[in-house]
């Protein structure tokens, strides 16, 4: 009685043990591919920005070392030319070609980009 006893309690703990274990290995391949299912978020051009988180980017964190208004850096260059500047990849170097002081983050770059749109130069016709 008593090793039947030992016995169905060692299979009881193998099974949960192991169903743990496939559990676990589950929730680690779901985590996994969520993780690569992420779209990569590009070094610079990116189309969804928030120009109101932007606003207060440029004022919060750029300001300062741009010794200028965040209108004032838009108005530097045409929307075109930002557009331009933003697809090829440069908007990071560009502003900190305006602003020498400035350590530009990545991150920041589509929600700046919307800023910089809202307030740059009209298109010219």
């Amino acid at each position: 009685m008593k090793n039947i006893l030992i016995l169905t309690i060692s299979l009881l703990s193998l099974l949960i043990f192991s169903g743990c274990e496939q559990m676990m290995n589950k929730e680690k391949k779901s985590m996994t591919s969520q993780v690569e299912k992420q779209p990569e978020i590009k070094e610079e051009y990116v189309e969804t920005g928030v120009l109101a988180v932007g606003a207060q980017l440029y004022k919060e964190q750029m300001q300062q070392a741009c010794k200028m208004s965040g209108y004032t850096l838009a108005r530097k260059k045409s929307k075109e030319e930002w557009k331009s500047i933003a697809e090829s990849g440069e908007l990071a170097k560009t502003i900190e070609a305006l602003c020498p002081e400035l350590k530009y983050q990545n991150i920041w770059t589509p929600d700046i980009y919307e800023y910089l749109q809202r307030y740059a130069l009209p298109e010219q016709s």
